[in-house]
């Protein structure tokens, strides 16, 4: 009887392929941080690009303690009290107009660095003065993006994460009606 022959398995090799990348995929903060701003730049559209404005009523009350806050400073008192207006209301860490004493002068020192982006920004492209808040939303989204990536979450997740929050009503609403000392804080809110 003669030996079968033993055949040779041919294990196949797997052949090396280059792997497809394109932006998304090897830019995941890239491509989520361009993702954001594009919404945001096509929500926010007739305020960005058409020069429109929102006008909210409490923005115009805000307007109204200047004229209180220059005089008391100019007659040399610091006004930690507003009579005018709610049969009375603090002037002091209101966040409403006030001169810069204390821990303000650091707080606007970081606005004066946004500021002074967003206006050369301003000069270079043309925008308008909403760009400032533009950029809040945006650092808003990023952060929340972020933190939850450090969380080890699905980077798609925390892409939807990130444009769900930024387009909650009560956080639009912020801006709408003029509370956007509000908005800044809750924006910074996942970097604690």
């Amino acid at each position: 009887m003669s030996k079968k022959k033993k055949r040779k398995s041919t294990v196949s090799q797997p052949v090396l392929q280059k792997s497809q990348t394109n932006f998304f995929t090897g830019h995941p903060n890239w491509s989520a941080a361009t993702i954001l701003f594009l919404l945001l730049i096509i929500f926010y559209y007739p305020i960005v690009f058409e020069n429109k404005t929102m006008l909210p009523p409490d923005r115009l009350t805000s307007l109204s303690y200047q004229t209180f806050v220059n005089d008391a400073m100019e007659d040399g008192i610091y006004p930690l009290w507003n009579p005018y207006i709610f049969s009375g209301l603090p002037s002091y860490a209101s966040l409403s107009p006030a001169p810069l004493r204390g821990p303000l002068v650091f707080i606007n020192i970081i606005d004066s660095a946004i500021n002074f982006f967003v206006i050369g920004l301003n000069d270079l492209i043309g925008l308008t003065p909403f760009m400032r808040i533009l950029l809040n939303y945006l650092i808003f989204g990023l952060l929340v993006y972020l933190l939850l990536k450090s969380f080890k979450v699905n980077r798609y997740a925390c892409l939807f994460a990130a444009i769900a929050v930024l387009f909650v009503p009560q956080y639009v609403a912020f801006t709408s009606y003029g509370h956007n000392t509000k908005f800044l804080t809750l924006a910074l809110i996942p970097l604690i």
